[in-house]
Formats: C-alpha cells, structure tokens, sequence
C-alpha cells in the first residue's frame, strides 16, 4: 500500500512540475518576441577612411587613415590616437536604443537644429545633440539616411 502511494505521489509531483513549465511558456511566450535591433547607421567601422569633428565654436579636426595608421590633418599634423579613433568610428554601428519621427520644428528641443557636434564618417554625416536627462544617452540624426527617406529620425545612441 505504501509503494503505491510513493508512486502515486512521484506521479503527482511530475503532473505538477509539467503543468508550471506549461504555464511559464504560455505567460512568457518564448519565440514571439522578435527584438529587432537598430544601428545607428549601415556604414561598416572598418571602411572608414576619413573622419571630420566639426565642434561648434572651436573648430574641426581632419582624420585621415593611412597604410600605417590614423593621422590627424587639421589642425595639426600629427599621429592619431589609436583608442580614441576606433571610438569615433564605432559611431557608426552604434546600437540606437529607441528611435522616433520629429518634426523641421521640434529639432531645437534635442539641439539638432544647431547641434554642437557634427561628424562625417566618409561622406556619411551625423550630428549630435544634447543628452537624454534620465539614461545619458546622446540623440543623433544620420543626416545621410534622413535625405534619403525625407524624414527626421531621432535616435538615442
């Protein structure tokens, strides 16, 4: 009597642990959630061979990629820094964190009407505005895709 108890008992633990692992999947739906993520740009890091920094009020600064490296033209003449250029060029397969559609009118409340950083990759450009207050996130536009499409989408990078 004891050995089918036991066994009626294993019977009722496995019915139970079925039912929970059925129930997680109904309530998390694993598989329907497709995350598709968006870069800020299609532009490959390793293809970049000219870089521009136009900062508002001081100036630009000129990369040039060479056989033996990143040199900077302007304002100097002078070897690159390594670390710093591969940060500048990872600009553009940056993960943009939410994107969304603004109006000519709404540019200044991102500072993307007068942004104070403006930046060509190639012949890509892309501007940089003010902060998000909350995540710390920088809202940009790509400029290249924005002409193509007619729109102006804000990403947050």
């Amino acid at each position: 009597m004891t050995r089918q108890i036991s066994r009626d008992s294993q019977t009722n633990l496995i019915l139970l642990v079925v039912v929970i692992i059925l129930s997680l999947m109904a309530w998390f739906k694993p598989g329907l959630h497709h995350t598709v993520q968006h870069y800020f740009s299609l532009l490959n890091p390793d293809d970049v061979n000219t870089i521009i920094i136009d900062r508002e009020g001081i100036g630009q600064i000129k990369l040039i990629k060479q056989e033996n490296g990143w040199f900077l033209q302007e304002p100097y003449s002078l070897p690159a820094n390594p670390l710093r250029v591969k940060t500048i060029t990872a600009l553009a397969r940056k993960k943009s964190y939410s994107r969304f559609e603004i109006n000519e009118n709404e540019l200044s409340r991102y500072q993307l009407d007068k942004p104070p950083i403006s930046i060509w990759l190639n012949e890509s450009k892309f501007v940089l505005g003010s902060a998000d207050p909350i995540k710390q996130q920088r809202y940009a536009m790509n400029i290249g895709d924005n002409l193509q499409t007619g729109q102006n989408t804000v990403h947050l990078i």
